[in-house]
This record gives C-alpha cells, sequence and structure tokens, in this order.
C-alpha cells in the first residue's frame, strides 16, 4: 500500500489546521526571543536585528562561529525574517546557556556534516530558494562554490 507523503499531507489534509496553528507557533517564538538578551561577541557583533531591551557578550567558544553562520543566513533569507531572526537569536542563547542543547547541537552538525562528506546528504538544487526569497549572490545551491566539495565521497 503507497502512503500519502508528509508533504502532500501538509499541503493538502492537514493545510487549514496547520496554517492556523504554524501562526500561532510563529508568535510564540518571536515573544520568546523579545525576552532573551541580544548576544554579542567580544568584538561587539550581533545578530542583524535587535529585539530585545538587553545586550550580553557571548561566553561559550562556539557562539561567534555560530553567530557569524546566522547573519549570513539573514543577509540571503527573505522570508519570514522576524521568525528567523527570532530563531537564530533563540538559538544562541540556548547554546550560549544550556550544555545538553550545546552539545545535542554540535552531535546534529557533527552528523550533518558526516552525512554531507559520505554523499548522502543531497544539496539544495542549484538557484533554490527561489530569488524571490532569497538574496544570495547567484549562482548558488549544489555546493556550487563550497571548500569541502572535494572531499564528498561519491
Amino acid at each position: 500500500m503507497i502512503q500519502e507523503t508528509v508533504g502532500r499531507y501538509m499541503l493538502r489534509t492537514a493545510r487549514q489546521f496547520i496554517i492556523k496553528h504554524k501562526d500561532i507557533f510563529r508568535a510564540a517564538i518571536v515573544a520568546y526571543a523579545k525576552v532573551l538578551p541580544d548576544p554579542i561577541d567580544e568584538d561587539g557583533n550581533g545578530l542583524p536585528v535587535k529585539t530585545g531591551s538587553v545586550t550580553k557578550v557571548v561566553a561559550w567558544e562556539n557562539s561567534p562561529v555560530v553567530m557569524e553562520i546566522f547573519r549570513k543566513f539573514l543577509a540571503y533569507c527573505a522570508f519570514r525574517e522576524e521568525m528567523m531572526s527570532a530563531g537564530a537569536k533563540i538559538t544562541v542563547d540556548e547554546l550560549e546557556h544550556d550544555p545538553a542543547y550545546r552539545d545535542a547541537f554540535l552531535f546534529l552538525v557533527e552528523e550533518f556534516v558526516e552525512a554531507t562528506l559520505d554523499g548522502r546528504l543531497k544539496p539544495r538544487r542549484q538557484n533554490n530558494p527561489p530569488e524571490s526569497i532569497w538574496k544570495e549572490p547567484k549562482p548558488y545551491g549544489n555546493f556550487i562554490g563550497r571548500r569541502f566539495t572535494q572531499l564528498i565521497r561519491e
């Protein structure tokens, strides 16, 4: 028996429920981020959108790198900007204060790297996401311009 795909289920069967509840979830993410401090590194570099009333310096050795990656992501991302910025801030702040989240996050990073290098995790398609919602200079996607491509095992 062929089962319905996750995407088809979400787009058709549960569409109205998902739309309604996704809006609630998005609003909760933004609201939660507003009570957290805006993280900055020792050089005063933070995330591009300030949402809180307090700024605090990060201490975890990887936070500046995580923030640098989020700054790049947020510079390209042209959809759901408020939620994406809030999610970046929540991620940095949670990794800063909770070793369990930090170690779980690093485990995921390690697994994504391994799956990419093993050739199991496939790249995004070329020039995707589309330019209507993404501001990265073309060409992009399909691992174009990535230094690690020569390390991928076919």
